[in-house]
């Protein structure tokens, strides 16, 4: 099993992310922390590009966090996202898609986007989904810190390929533009 697996639960609507946080708990410039990536491929041609981080807050580089202590997950409301830490492995569930509703505008599979979702663009205008929970676990001396980011790649454009055989083709350019080799 990889630092960070994924599958699709739920009629494919669900991203559920399976995080070894122990693991691949490693020392950064400033803190100790996990952060992982990996991309998915998802309907339609599209890829996402998820990134999952557990921070401690405060962080520093202190003996106390060179190992992740026993966390403790409070109960939370429902979001979009649920998270569960049982024993190291943190899983978190993003219901992406929702059975398609009258007077929601529908994907061609019969569902629609989760609107429950904090939906937002990156610096590049991509559809992505940036969910921060400050306070998503804690041990005896500290909160953790859970971020998440999913953005939508979309699938490259596919130009048709035409070509044309009564043109003739100049290696070195046109000689009418005086173009030689």
């Amino acid at each position: 099993m990889d630092l960070l697996d994924h599958e699709f639960v739920g009629e494919g609507r669900t991203l559920r992310l399976k995080a070894r946080i122990s693991d691949g708990w490693i020392r950064h410039p400033q803190t100790y922390c996990y952060s992982e990536q990996t991309f998915v491929d998802w309907k339609f041609d599209h890829k996402l590009r998820v990134q999952l981080s557990v921070f401690p807050r405060p962080g520093g580089l202190t003996d106390e966090l060179r190992q992740l202590p026993a966390l403790h997950m409070p109960q939370k409301g429902p979001c979009g996202i649920g998270c569960s830490l049982p024993g190291e492995i943190l899983t978190v569930d993003v219901e992406m898609l929702v059975k398609g509703r009258q007077g929601l505008p529908l994907l061609p599979d019969g569902n629609t986007l989760n609107f429950l979702l904090p939906w937002g663009r990156t610096s590049n205008d991509k559809l992505s989904i940036r969910y921060v929970d400050e306070q998503f676990a804690h041990s005896t001396a500290r909160n953790y810190e859970l971020q998440l980011q999913i953005v939508f790649q979309p699938s490259p454009v596919r130009y048709p390929v035409y070509i044309d055989w009564e043109r003739r083709f100049f290696p070195g350019g046109l000689p009418t533009l005086g173009k030689r080799r």
